[in-house]
């Protein structure tokens, strides 16, 4: 069993409570597989114009708990709040975001079979009592894969009403400089 991954996504399910099914699968999705929910590596103009146009449709009272959210792998979830914090730049942002996909594992034999196990673990917990999703909504969830195969999915509209999610996937190799940053802004307090 993957004990850092159960107690990552009760720590996510803790956070957020309504998270659906679809949520904890591209939270799966994006910790095996990083940023690779797009169809095609956009360019990083296209990144930046992205970030600067999500920045102004950006709730100010955003409910991110964590500028950065551990995934359980190689990704994090580093919130858009990172840019008003002066963490770092539009331009740095999206360069590390660049960069992350070609840092994204190929999707083969080895990284479905974290994928799998992971989402095996989700289903697992559930049949446990500690994640309580109904059985109808992880059943259309399972036949969706299954006519469609693994791919990111979207955030449920509950999920998206509730905690505003603005954030890129990106490696933890491209967020020392946020950490070091929010240990400096934290000692000049």
């Amino acid at each position: 069993m993957d004990e850092p991954f159960r107690l990552i996504l009760l720590e996510h399910l803790k956070r957020y409570p309504l998270m659906e099914t679809s949520d904890i699968l591209k939270m799966i999705f994006q910790s095996v597989f990083g940023p690779r929910h797009f169809s095609s590596v956009p360019t990083l103009e296209d990144i930046i114009t992205g970030i600067e146009e999500e920045l102004q449709l950006q709730e100010t009272d955003d409910v991110w708990t964590s500028v950065c959210e551990n995934l359980g792998g190689d990704f994090v979830r580093v919130s858009l709040r990172s840019l008003s914090l002066g963490w770092w730049t539009v331009t740095e942002m999206a360069q590390a975001f660049f960069a992350s996909f070609a840092l994204s594992p190929p999707m083969d034999k080895a990284t479905l079979k974290i994928w799998n196990d992971r989402v095996n673990l989700f289903l697992t917990m559930n049949g446990e009592g500690l994640i309580s999703r109904p059985d109808s909504e992880i059943d259309a969830a399972i036949e969706d894969l299954s006519r469609h195969g693994v791919r990111p999915t979207h955030h449920s509209e509950a999920y998206r009403q509730a905690y505003h999610p603005h954030y890129r996937v990106i490696h933890r190799q491209f967020i020392e400089k946020i950490e070091g940053m929010k240990h400096e802004s934290q000692s000049h307090r």
